[in-house]
């Protein structure tokens, strides 16, 4: 199954709300109070827009937003280069990814 636009952009936001909800804000803090972030660190998806709303340069709704968004385009592009690859083999997960992968990687690896 491919994922919808819809149902990717779903399961991301689920997954940052989930970070920011077990304490990534409050990292994003205590690294900027700490020693200076470099420019590539500072400009990491979800560091660069929460540390601008710790500056004050947006609230904390847009800079989820703008988390969310930043991290579907990686994901779209991600997909698009990994679809090119004729080396890949994907895998359709229902409930366990381990049990429902298993039998494509071991397929894999025997030949």
């Amino acid at each position: 199954m491919r994922w919808t636009r819809q149902r990717l952009t779903e399961r991301i936001e689920a997954r940052i709300h989930a970070t920011l909800a077990a304490g990534f804000l409050d990292e994003v803090r205590r690294l900027r109070d700490g020693d200076p972030l470099s420019r590539t660190a500072r400009q990491a998806i979800g560091y660069g827009e929460l540390l601008d709303h710790l500056d004050g340069r947006c609230t904390l709704a847009e800079a989820v937003e703008r988390f969310v968004l930043r991290t579907r385009q990686f994901a779209v592009r991600q997909d698009r280069w990994f679809r090119r690859d004729p080396r890949i083999r994907w895998v359709d997960v229902v409930n366990d990814p381990v049990a429902e992968g298993r039998p494509v990687l071991l397929d894999e690896l025997s030949r």
